[in-house]
């Protein structure tokens, strides 16, 4: 062999030798990532190993119970909601006008039943109106003896709806109920 052919040799096998030397370096590069990977993959493993504990099931049958509760508060809602609208639509259709005292003979004929004062006929307007709303044990907190029927103003009430006590106010005004201001008791205390 020849002086030249034995130089490119050598230098085809040191070429030869850079390149499978660059690949393995590439090749342990490739290593470390999988060594990560396969650290990655066992901590996975466990997390879904953890997930498996849990059970599921009871949390999504607690939301669907939840879903229902809040389906039926909402339709409660939508029936109150509907009530009042009656309450209002009711107190729309009370008559304003004062109560007509019950025939009789008056203080002039004889028989002896005088007329109605006012206080009387407002006192009369006033159960009428509220019985009439399904109010009952009505107790009216102010002095009407001195009320004329042409004024306007507030008399403190107390009654009772459903068994639950209710205060307020109902505004009279010519002898009739104008409006009506009563809240329930149990609404002071959240």
């Amino acid at each position: 062999m020849t002086t030249l052919q034995f130089s490119l040799f050598f230098a085809a096998i040191l070429v030869a030798y850079l390149l499978v030397h660059l690949r393995l370096v590439r090749f342990e590069a490739h290593l470390k990532e999988i060594v990560a990977l396969r650290s990655l993959n066992e901590r996975v493993g466990r997390a879904c190993e953890s997930l498996e504990r849990f059970r599921l099931e009871r949390v999504e049958e607690h939301l669907v119970q939840l879903h229902d509760d809040l389906n039926r508060v909402h339709s409660e809602l939508e029936g109150l909601r509907d009530a009042t609208g009656a309450v209002g639509k009711v107190l729309e259709t009370v008559p304003v006008q004062a109560p007509r005292p019950a025939p009789g003979p008056t203080a002039g004929s004889s028989g002896g039943n005088p007329d109605f004062t006012s206080g009387e006929r407002i006192r009369m307007a006033i159960e009428t109106c509220l019985l009439g709303l399904g109010y009952g044990d009505l107790r009216i907190l102010a002095d009407l003896s001195e009320v004329g029927l042409d004024e306007a103003f507030q008399v403190r009430i107390e009654c009772a709806k459903h068994h639950m006590p209710h205060k307020g106010s109902v505004t009279v005004r010519n002898g009739g109920v104008v409006d009506i201001d009563l809240q329930s008791v149990a609404q002071s205390f959240p």
